[in-house]
């Protein structure tokens, strides 16, 4: 069949088969035609060097339960896992089906109805709405907990698809966390998660992108915040060859607040690549975003953000910041913030900024007698310190160190 203009050998799950909304998101795939550089949300990366051809999927010859999931597929990822700590709920899945579970009492993981975004969708997500093989929700009470997600994502030459939705009741408060790693040589990852998030709760997600270096990722994150709730997002990215994540956070609820924050660190011929929106929906809502990147050997990163203050939001504030570290000559970023404002009595902001570790910084410490190469990476690692001041985050100060020393 044709798929995004590309001849593919695959099929819907059986037992999705007659789904109105999947047919419709088939039509529409085999009618669209590939994502191109000539596009304006793909302009700046490498999708021209992307295919679905080769790429198979793979078939399960029924609806897999979560039953079916083992404690010894937990077991397998405790190493992984044991640098964050404790958790009340671990899922580790593989090739986007469950390969390990284990819940707390009150924890709920289910298989679901398949939904996207709403909204005009990019063509990938509409790939992994058809096509992937078993939705996921997870429903966590309304105590504290803890949780992780393992995704080992899948084989070479395979499309690795994924539908995680995760629901938080109201006035709950959850740290979650997600690790991506695997991928293969020509494997593409194509993750979903969702967060619906009730009112007046508190949500911490950290997600740590650390793919294949072979493996290409197009990620999509998608948020969903009621009435007075918070949520705090952190995204360190430094694996894949080709690593993409579309961030969608939707402040539905008044006074409900976002803070998004990332890390990336590209080496060899990586492309990171992120495009965010942050739509305000209600009145009194608050977001703010800091991306911060840092580029050595040839790797590209690219930033697209928009803010969209709706009509009727008004007395919302939202902040918007990129910032690059170009650390070779053959490293670049690219930087496009917009704003899309439909309302008065609103704050809005945004800024980026591309460039060297600054000469006047390097010379502060030339004075104080320290060398060159080491004044570099004393400000290359302090960079990184404002997004790294708070626990989750610190736990993640060592991968990102580690990996400026690799790439760099």
């Amino acid at each position: 069949m044709q798929i995004l203009g590309n001849e593919v050998d695959w099929s819907i799950p059986s037992w999705a088969d007659g789904e109105a909304e999947v047919e419709s998101a088939l039509s529409q795939l085999q009618e669209m035609s590939f994502p191109s550089e000539r596009e304006e949300d793909w302009r700046y990366g490498n999708i021209d060097e992307v295919t679905l051809e080769g790429l198979k999927i793979e078939r399960l010859e029924a609806k897999p339960t979560i039953d079916a999931a083992v404690q010894a597929g937990v077991d397998g990822v405790s190493a992984m896992i044991a640098p964050f700590g404790e958790f009340d709920n671990v899922i580790v899945l593989t090739n986007g089906s469950p390969r390990g579970i284990r819940l707390s009492s009150d924890s709920i993981l289910e298989t679901t109805a398949r939904s996207k975004r709403s909204g005009e969708v990019e063509g990938f997500e509409l790939v992994d709405f058809g096509f992937t093989q078993i939705p996921l929700r997870l429903r966590l009470p309304s105590r504290t907990t803890r949780s992780i997600i393992c995704d080992l994502g899948s084989q070479d030459s395979t499309l690795g698809l994924r539908t995680l939705e995760i629901v938080v009741g109201d006035n709950a408060e959850h740290e979650i966390f997600e690790i991506r790693s695997g991928g293969s040589l020509n494997s593409l990852e194509i993750p979903r998660t969702a967060l619906v998030i009730g009112e007046g709760s508190k949500v911490t997600y950290t997600s740590l992108q650390d793919r294949d270096l072979a493996a290409k990722e197009f990620a999509y994150l998608n948020i969903s915040a009621g009435k007075g709730s918070t949520v705090d997002c952190f995204h360190l990215a430094i694996g894949a060859k080709y690593g993409r994540l579309r961030t969608d956070c939707d402040l539905v609820g008044e006074n409900a607040s976002a803070k998004l924050l990332s890390g990336y660190i590209g080496g060899g011929d990586q492309t990171l690549e992120f495009r965010t929106f942050q739509n305000h929906l209600a009145k009194r809502t608050r977001s703010e975003l800091l991306y911060k990147g840092a580029l050595a050997g040839s790797s590209h990163s690219i930033y697209s953000g928009l803010i969209h203050i709706a009509k009727g939001a008004i007395g919302s504030d939202a902040f918007q910041t990129n910032r690059n570290l170009v650390l070779s000559e053959s490293a670049h970023a690219d930087s496009v913030p917009n704003l899309d404002i439909q309302e008065n009595d609103v704050r809005c902001s945004h800024a980026s900024a591309v460039g060297p570790v600054e000469d006047d910084e390097l010379y502060y410490l030339a004075c104080r007698g320290i060398e060159p190469t080491t004044a570099e990476r004393i400000l290359v690692r302090g960079f990184f310190k404002e997004l790294l001041g708070t626990e989750p985050l610190e736990v993640l100060q060592g991968v990102i160190f580690d990996s400026l020393e690799e790439k760099w």
